[in-house]
């Protein structure tokens, strides 16, 4: 689509294309934006969170696979020496 006269412009060739076509980084946060392409920084944000809370659950499971047995063995009071220092670390 050529943005300024807003006619389409179809190619039956393979080659270079003209030098009025609109160029793009490649990326999921492109988006045409007021006429132009421009960056989803909302989306981009979005996934970024996304990607954090992933992490920090992942982090948290493996934290909790430490404990778990530690904390076990503290609440009926059968937790050895050795152990209650490593549940304190």
């Amino acid at each position: 689509m050529n943005t300024v006269q807003h006619i389409s412009n179809h190619f039956c060739y393979f080659g270079p294309l003209p030098a009025s076509t609109p160029s793009i980084t490649r990326d999921q946060y492109q988006k045409w934006i007021g006429g132009q392409w421009g960056r989803d920084e909302q989306a981009e944000l979005a996934a970024q969170l996304s990607e954090a809370k992933s992490k920090k659950s992942q982090i948290m499971q493996e934290a909790n696979a430490c404990v778990a047995p530690l904390q076990d063995a503290v609440d009926p009071g059968t937790a050895t020496d050795k152990e209650m220092p490593a549940l304190l670390a």
